[in-house]
């Protein structure tokens, strides 16, 4: 199966004219594909919220935008902050 766009593009959706990052992408049991879209836009200082469209209905306005996690040539961290990793007690008992 092919995608047409990629996560981390800058996508407009043809119907509504609504744009943003294509940010995730949810693919059903029966075939269709639906594709979550961040706007970049701020209103009153908060982010606008995400929406889902389906795929075919999405047009690349800028391929690449940002470069998804999972692509990235650097290694990545598991979650959390930086800490070190737990150690088991000397004294600890199953």
């Amino acid at each position: 199966m092919s995608f047409q766009m990629q996560l981390g593009d800058h996508v407009r959706d043809i119907i509504s004219g609504f744009q943003g990052i294509a940010t995730a992408r949810s693919e059903f049991l029966w075939g269709c594909t639906r594709v979550m879209v961040q706007p970049r836009e701020t209103k009153d200082g908060q982010p606008i919220e995400s929406h889902w469209f389906d795929e075919p209905q999405l047009q690349v306005i800028t391929p690449a935008v940002i470069t998804p996690a999972a692509a990235s040539p650097e290694p990545r961290r598991g979650p959390g902050g930086p800490r070190e990793d737990a150690k088991r007690g000397a004294d600890a008992v199953r």
